[in-house]
């Protein structure tokens, strides 16, 4: 029995996390695809003994609205990449009210990630400098601008570092 991919776990990244990702061989294991990235330590240490691949098929993403490309797609910001998000049609609340400059957090099932994988739709100068490197489909998209302790964006890496590094302790102590 196969386990469908809404019942699969997000895990909080970083956009940049995405860029040297590899797909996991899985085509007996399970109908979606799964990718593996690789966790940093909260001290952002980035010495090989510290690192630990996981396999993952849905990540946890937030920042900002860059840009709204039609009624189904929306370019997402962390500050260290961009995601292309498909998939906000199907999602009400969003479809209705989603504009460029919000701060959202995005809850998606990878597509495609990796820089060799992922191209711009549109060409738009403002994104040379950030390349897209995830196509993601939308599972659930709050805007989060509201919430005076989000809508910067200022903690979302620390959340993230120290998600991953509660990741990595439980796996190092098993």
């Amino acid at each position: 029995m196969s386990v469908s991919v809404l019942k699969v776990p997000a895990y909080k990244i970083l956009l940049e996390q995405l860029y040297n990702v590899h797909k996991c061989d899985n085509s007996k294991s399970t109908p979606y695809q799964k990718w593996d990235i690789t966790l940093h330590p909260i001290n952002n240490d980035k010495n090989t003994l510290n690192k630990h691949t996981l396999s993952v098929s849905n990540v946890w993403i937030q920042g900002y609205v860059t840009e709204i490309l039609n009624d189904d797609s929306v370019l997402v910001n962390d500050e260290t990449a961009l995601a292309l998000v498909n998939g906000i049609s199907k999602i009400p609340k969003a479809k209705k009210s989603l504009q460029a400059g919000d701060y959202v957090m995005v809850i998606g099932y990878i597509l495609a990630a990796g820089s060799k994988q992922c191209t711009l739709p549109v060409k738009h100068e403002d994104f040379a400098q950030n390349k897209i490197c995830a196509k993601l489909k939308a599972i659930k998209v709050t805007d989060i601008s509201k919430n005076t302790n989000c809508r910067t964006g200022d903690w979302w890496r620390y959340e993230v570092a120290d998600a991953q590094s509660h990741i990595l302790q439980t796996t190092n102590n098993s």
